[in-house]
């Protein structure tokens, strides 16, 4: 009787996760086929920029940030530039000091004690005046001309929000950072795809612009921020919530060094899961909700099943395989040559996968658990001793 119930959550939990993915990848693929809809304003004028980073105790990078933005081929008497720092104990406020005394356009916040990322970019906004706000962090090295691939969606009243793409300074360092290679290939597909279909779920901290507007609501209705969930992961919720679609910008790109070790990408994965989770929660009311069109009827619904329970069917069924194989090893032969036929073909995005499904298992967890997800620790392996395209 248990040999039967085994099988049959064995063939169930992996029939759901192997039938979800294929229809999702085939509507994705529907999706990027369409005729891409013209881009941007073509009378592109400048708005007044306010750029908020949060930084704690980035004394080994922060100089490359800032040479960085002064790099950026954008007005400057358009652009603010505020770094939150969250009571660093090392050098960092004295960096950022010591630029702001020759460049208006860098001004310093400093907090008396660290309260999180989501603190410090409501502490960023109080003191912002642009129209639109974007959002980046210490590690993130832009492109010189990302900001006016950000900013010149905004020429379309009907867009909130804009997010670019990421590319990884250090692809080959080791299997972890080939491991997140292959996960921002599929990231991006996954974007650009949503962006034809309605909006992305969410968008990259280190990248996005949003409408004021927008952000003043984000932050004044959810005092949840505060402790849980991420300000950037709601942008793209917020924005929809109010009527605007958010677009990803694939030629809007920053530079990033990601973590080169499997322990760290691991931590990563399960910080980056619990604030997802935890910010579609924030958003509940919007799921199947047809409202919010297809992002409330398809988008949501994909990223709860995604990053809630398929990860739990998964490793159902890993563990009724597992118990099975080593009851009757020769009846699950031919499966086992499946997995290690997946490994063969495509070890990086099946071995990633199979890493991401684990995360998200904790992530839940955590969220579960009410864990705290706003003070976290900086991982070693992502701060080399500088930053470089």
């Amino acid at each position: 009787m248990l040999l039967l119930v085994l099988e049959s959550v064995f063939f169930a939990s992996f029939s759901v996760v192997a039938l979800f993915y294929a229809f999702f990848f085939l509507v994705l693929c529907y999706c990027n086929r369409k005729k891409e809809n013209d881009k941007g304003s073509s009378d592109f004028l400048y708005p007044n920029i306010s750029m908020i980073v949060p930084v704690f105790n980035e004394g080994k990078i922060i100089q490359s940030k800032i040479e960085n933005l002064l790099e950026l081929d954008y007005p400057k008497s358009k652009l603010e530039v505020i770094f939150v720092d969250g009571n660093s104990t090392d050098n960092t406020p004295d960096i950022i000091s010591s630029y702001a005394i020759s460049h208006e356009f860098i001004s310093l916040v400093r907090q008396r004690n660290r309260k999180g990322y989501n603190a410090a970019v409501f502490d960023g906004f109080r003191g912002s005046t642009g129209e639109i706000i974007v959002i980046t962090q210490a590690d993130a090295l832009y492109e010189p001309d990302a900001l006016k691939y950000l900013v010149r969606h905004f020429g379309d009243p009907k867009i909130g929000a804009v997010t670019g793409k990421q590319l990884i300074m250090n692809e080959n360092e080791g299997l972890a950072t080939e491991f997140e290679s292959a996960y921002r290939r599929f990231y991006d597909f996954v974007r650009t795809a949503e962006t034809r279909l309605d909006s992305p779920f969410d968008v990259k901290g280190e990248i996005c612009a949003i409408r004021r507007e927008i952000c003043e609501h984000l932050l004044s209705s959810n005092p949840k921020l505060l402790t849980k969930a991420c300000v950037d992961c709601c942008l793209s919720c917020q924005a929809r919530l109010e009527g605007y679609r958010t677009v990803f910008e694939p030629k809007a790109k920053y530079y990033e060094h990601v973590t080169s070790t499997l322990k760290d990408r691991m931590k990563q994965q399960v910080r980056r899961g619990t604030i997802l989770i935890e910010s579609l929660l924030l958003y509940k009311k919007m799921l199947f909700n047809k409202k919010y069109g297809l992002f409330g009827l398809i988008v949501l619904p994909a990223h709860l099943f995604m990053l809630v329970i398929l990860p739990w069917l998964f490793a159902l069924g890993s563990i009724s395989f597992l118990i099975l194989f080593v009851t009757y090893p020769t009846n699950f032969l031919i499966l086992l040559i499946i997995v290690l036929a997946g490994l063969l073909l495509k070890p990086k995005l099946f071995l990633s996968f199979m890493q991401s499904q684990i995360a998200l298992v904790v992530a839940s967890l955590r969220v579960a658990m009410a864990r705290k997800s706003q003070m976290i620790e900086q991982l070693p392996s992502t701060r080399p001793q500088k930053l470089q395209r």
